[in-house]
């Protein structure tokens, strides 16, 4: 009788852990199975290509799922062990351009979803536990990872989804003797981001000096070096004020009451001056998102040869995008 007793338990014992892949808890997310990235519209290409937008500073999303188990099962003091796989890429697309992102449940992103078949442990997920209906709820912050170049201006999406599975544990508070496994569901993750167009001068060096010359009888050649980075694909254009001493249509170096004339050009051009304005004839460049020198000549023709003095001018070069 003790032998059958010692059998008959043992047959217990197997029939207690055996239905774990029998039990399942069937999640279902809030949302329709959507959520919504709430990045802040438009920003900077300077911001994407500096430092990652983080999410956490608009605000982040709280995933929340509701478990119901299939069987009727106490929940004695659960906790649970969920996980996160990335199914696609975390991408958003503005035609052939793209941004991407990484997803984390903690502010820090350590650690992180970033491309397809990452996963990681949601360990920061909490159980609420309303009768037989479990809550899970998981912060999930949202960030772009860093660029290289300066992206395309406009409007980026994307919609990615992420398998959440993994078990609750029912019974055990330090160790977890009966667990019941979670279905694996798909959320779907949607996101948009608006790149806003921006050029910024990264290099523009403030003094030039044309050298000494005992008399104006031959072409002074000089070149003025302007490094600008403008947003990936974006079409922009430079042109160069009057300075301060403009007659008759051409600019002059002044030594207060005499004049020597000089001309801008475009870049690889000694016969198309630069104009003053965005409709006088400027300098049209398209941006890689890199940074870009543009050459303009700078020309002092054969003229009269004034007083001998220090002559100057201070013009504003200026890009419109």
């Amino acid at each position: 009788m003790q032998f059958k007793r010692i059998l008959f338990c043992s047959a217990l014992a197997i029939l207690s852990f055996s239905p774990l892949n029998a039990l399942a808890i069937t999640c279902s997310p809030t949302s329709s199975g959507s959520y919504i990235i709430p990045f802040s519209n438009p920003i900077t290409p300077v911001n994407l290509a500096a430092s990652p937008i983080n999410s956490s500073n608009h605000s982040a999303i709280t995933m929340t799922l509701n478990c119901t188990p299939s069987l009727s099962i106490n929940l004695i003091s659960p906790s649970a062990y969920i996980t996160a796989l990335s199914l696609g890429p975390l991408e958003l697309k503005n035609g052939n351009r793209s941004i991407f992102l990484e997803l984390s449940p903690v502010a820090n992103f350590l650690p992180s979803l970033k491309q397809q078949n990452d996963e990681i442990a949601l360990s920061s997920a909490s159980l609420l536990i309303l009768s037989t209906q479990t809550t899970l709820q998981t912060p999930m912050y949202a960030r772009t990872l860093k660029t290289s170049l300066w992206p395309k201006p406009g409007t980026y999406t994307g919609s990615f989804q992420i398998q959440v599975t993994g078990w609750i544990c029912t019974i055990g508070a330090v160790v977890c003797l009966t667990s019941v496994n979670i279905q694996p569901l798909v959320l779907t993750y949607n996101a948009t981001i608006v790149v806003s167009k921006y050029c910024a001068f990264f290099s523009v060096p403030p003094t030039h000096a044309l050298g000494e010359r005992d008399f104006l009888d031959s072409v002074i050649n000089h070149d003025i070096k302007l490094t600008i980075r403008c947003g990936q694909d974006e079409d922009f254009i430079v042109y160069a004020d009057n300075g301060q001493n403009f007659d008759a249509g051409t600019r002059r170096l002044s030594n207060g009451t005499n004049f020597i004339r000089y001309n801008l050009y475009h870049p690889s051009s000694s016969s198309q001056l630069l104009g003053n304005s965005a409709s006088n004839n400027p300098y049209p460049v398209f941006g890689t998102g890199d940074t870009q020198e543009i050459v303009i000549p700078l020309r002092v023709p054969i003229q009269s040869t004034p007083m001998a003095g220090t002559y100057t001018d201070t013009i504003n070069f200026k890009v419109e995008y």
